[in-house]
């Protein structure tokens, strides 16, 4: 559980802190971009900028919500070894195989972008247009 940092006195200009927990529901989401994977089969490269903004009004649109908000049937977490074998292996490839499991936000039809939760920050790791990175059986999927 991520930890956030309290104030509990004053010393002069210095402040001491303690932490203390937060729940992962408590919190509006918010979103990384650091590990965003830039090649491979899931990349986000060469992104029209009309798909950005799609992308960019959902992100906006989820920011104002938690994470129990968000997760359901079309928003969930994955099991690493539910990934299809691409998946599993760029995981190894950028050495990220060492994480349970990851987050598939849906955006529209076949569309997700797919990361990492960790309490109420979202990393984006890949976009994933056509649903590959845990194909789905189901229809419309």
């Amino acid at each position: 559980m991520r930890k956030k940092k309290v104030p509990v006195e004053q010393k002069g200009k210095e402040r001491s802190v303690r932490p203390t927990k937060i729940p992962p529901d408590s919190g509006m989401v918010c979103w990384r971009f650091s590990i965003m994977d830039t090649s491979g089969p899931f990349p986000f490269s060469n992104l029209r900028p009309s798909t950005w903004g799609m992308i960019l009004a959902k992100l906006k649109e989820w920011e104002s919500m938690t994470w129990g908000e968000i997760l359901g049937d079309r928003n969930h977490d994955i099991a690493v070894e539910s990934l299809s074998a691409k998946a599993q292996e760029r995981l190894r490839e950028i050495q990220m195989d060492d994480i349970d499991d990851v987050c598939s936000l849906h955006l529209d039809g076949r569309t997700r972008l797919i990361g990492i939760r960790n309490a109420q920050v979202f990393k984006l790791l890949w976009w994933d247009p056509e649903h590959q990175v845990c194909p789905s059986n189901k229809k419309h999927t």
